[in-house]
């Protein structure tokens, strides 16, 4: 008995299960592909501005910093919404407010004092004469992806 071409392409059980099952592992396969390379690729930034006026400090459009706290003459102390032990961190004058203070930046990670290593302490000098100096900042923080 000869079969036509009309009865070759005609559904049954199994092949409807094949291709269900092809098209799921296929899907499977490209949604895990998609979510391993977003989140292998990205790193976690925490930045912020500091705007000192006279005792008193303030953060300037914070992403992941929660607090600021202004010690002493020149040296400030940054929380952050996470732990920034293993993150690389990097401070620069702002010229903003008209200060006009060139810097030298020392960071160093509070949680020895704070038991957070959320906690960082900026010390902030005049680079002329190495002298603990107020002034407006500007800090990032990149940390690991994962």
């Amino acid at each position: 008995m000869a079969t036509t071409f009309s009865a070759s392409l005609r559904s049954t059980r199994t092949r409807i299960l094949l291709i269900a099952l092809t098209v799921a592992l296929l899907l499977g396969c490209g949604l895990f592909a998609a979510q391993r390379a977003r989140s292998a690729t990205l790193t976690k930034k925490a930045f912020t501005g500091v705007r000192s006026v006279g005792t008193t400090a303030t953060l300037v459009h914070p992403s992941h910093v929660t607090g600021v706290t202004h010690t002493v003459s020149g040296i400030y102390k940054l929380t952050f919404d996470r732990h920034v032990d293993n993150c690389s961190l990097s401070a620069t004058a702002s010229f903003h407010s008209g200060s006009g203070l060139i810097a030298v930046f020392q960071l160093e990670n509070d949680s020895v004092n704070s038991g957070s290593t959320a906690d960082e302490v900026v010390f902030v000098r005049n680079s002329s004469n190495q002298v603990f100096a107020d002034g407006d900042f500007d800090i990032i923080a990149l940390c690991p992806g994962t």
